[in-house]
């Protein structure tokens, strides 16, 4: 893999500044940019284009054009390119990985982990595509006394509106089932984070998909506004905030569109009196401060048996100070990279002020380290003495804090855990497995973690509970969302008489 200035010079090689549409890298008319600082050190500014409703229109009438033709080709040829996609970003992994480490700050190999999954994502919705049944075997329907086959057919434009915390695996996680249904997708990367979208876009065309299948359009919010909006588009895919969430999903219910949503959490960690907190620790720190706590499922609320809480509290931050902090080309490999601007680390800062102003104390953290202050860095943080009510208890800081309550029943943790408004996940520690089941089974969550936090598999289903969103992106039924059911009602000639409703036909 690529390290320090080579990574960085592979990183600024593969940047493209365009928007890709038909099949090409074009500039959004007018010239039109943003700039982008470099998290990692805010003097070095990234410029990208900027689509406008020009380009909307443009990419809409090329994917509905393509549409055509891809809905209609074979499962297996759908698959195949998406097959070599996936080898091909394999292959192309540390120039990638550099791209989005440039362009987020997250260490390197963070960055590579977000390719491999965007391998996964290619592979297994190869795999879904291969064992796509798209017409299921007639079967008798007594109570009605015909035959009756169900199709499933493609669903048509899709749009997908992607985050900026992981900029290529949540377009991977978009693009890949839409293609293997046989969608074509236009996709809104964040105005954040575009790079890595873009390069993947490449890709797909190097790997053989048909001009106008997929296409990216950089630019800011009116963009994936327009999308949602648009009478062309069929389905609209978001990963964000509830309140875009919100109004993606009010643009798209114009035209009746249908509409995944995977929106935000307030992740809690029981940690029950018997768990083993040699193991549990390290968990904790990877669920609070993995991608610099920029995670919609991120470990923010540590629920501790209360026998444990002191010793749980001095190990947590003798080890959450124990992280290195710092950019992605520099000399070592670094724990933690920067958060992702200016912007979102005084929206961190303002958290913290709140937090103490509550009464709550920050035990580690909390602040930019030494040396740090030319990025936007903070220090992994715990925060004591918070209780539900408080605003660290209930609101989504998408940074790297995490506070601890202890509790004094496994009934109050459960409690505890559900008092939230989202759903997305949860994680349970223990060394009691029966234990440990019956309180995963009481949390309100699309996933819960056991004796572990944050794996995810494009083999299971993803998405949360209450204001967590709607809908599933993989698993089993990834396909599902980019797909219509359409039911065949067939009367035999063998069995065929008239319906004898009417009186003159008895």
């Amino acid at each position: 893999m690529l390290r320090g200035q080579a990574a960085l010079d592979a990183a600024r090689k593969l940047l493209r500044t365009e928007a890709f549409i038909e099949g090409r890298f074009v500039k959004p008319l007018g010239g039109r940019i943003l700039t982008i600082a470099n998290p990692a050190n805010s003097s070095d500014t990234l410029v990208s284009g900027r689509c406008g409703m020009t380009e909307v229109g443009v990419a809409v009438a090329s994917a509905r054009s393509a549409f055509e033709g891809w809905s209609t080709t074979d499962p297996e040829a759908r698959a195949a390119v998406l097959d070599q996609a996936a080898a091909l970003i394999e292959e192309q992994t540390p120039q990638l990985a550099a791209l989005e480490s440039l362009n987020t700050g997250k260490p390197l190999r963070e960055a590579e982990g977000d390719m491999s999954e965007c391998v996964s994502a290619f592979r297994h919705s190869a795999g879904f595509a291969r064992a796509l049944v798209t017409e299921a075997p007639q079967r008798h329907l007594p109570d009605v006394a015909l035959d009756g086959t169900l199709v499933k057919e493609p669903l048509g434009v899709v749009a997908g509106v992607c985050p900026w915390n992981y900029p290529a695996m949540m377009a991977a996680w978009k693009i890949a089932p839409a293609l293997a249904a046989g969608c074509s997708i236009v996709v809104k990367p964040s105005e954040l984070s575009p790079y890595t979208t873009l390069a993947l876009a490449s890709v797909l065309q190097q790997a053989g998909l048909p001009d106008g299948c997929v296409s990216v359009l950089p630019g800011a919010g009116d963009v994936g506004a327009a999308l949602a909006e648009h009478p062309d588009v069929d389905k609209v895919s978001f990963t964000g905030s509830v309140p875009t969430g919100a109004a993606v999903m009010r643009s798209a219910s114009g035209g009746a569109k249908a509409v995944t949503l995977e929106l935000g959490g307030k992740s809690p960690a029981i940690v029950t009196s018997s768990a083993d907190l040699d193991r549990t620790v390290e968990w904790l720190l990877f669920g609070a401060f993995w991608n610099c706590g920029q995670i919609c499922s991120a470990t923010s609320r540590i629920l501790v048996a209360r026998e444990l809480q002191a010793e749980l509290t001095e190990r947590l931050v003798t080890e959450a100070r124990a992280l290195t902090v710092g950019g992605p080309f520099g000399d070592g490999c670094h724990d933690m990279g920067p958060l992702i601007s200016g912007a979102q680390l005084d929206k961190v800062r303002g958290f913290l002020r709140v937090a103490v102003a509550e009464g709550n104390s920050i035990a580690c953290g909390g602040a930019t380290p030494d040396g740090l202050h030319h990025g936007f860095f903070m220090a992994p943080t715990v925060v004591t003495g918070v209780k539900p009510g408080d605003t660290l208890w209930s609101e989504e800081v998408f940074g790297p804090v995490v506070s601890i309550t202890p509790f004094a029943t496994t009934d109050e943790a459960v409690e505890m855990a559900n008092d939230s408004r989202f759903g997305l996940a949860a994680a349970v520690f223990s060394e009691d497995d029966a234990e440990m089941r019956a309180i995963s089974k009481r949390i309100r969550a699309g996933t819960v973690w056991e004796n572990c936090n944050q794996p995810v598999s494009p083999s299971m289903p993803w998405g949360g509970y209450k204001m967590s969103g709607l809908g599933r992106e993989m698993g089993a039924g990834a396909l599902d969302p980019f797909m219509e059911a359409k039911v065949l009602m067939h009367q035999p000639k063998a069995t065929a008489k008239p319906l004898g409703w009417f009186s003159r036909f008895r």
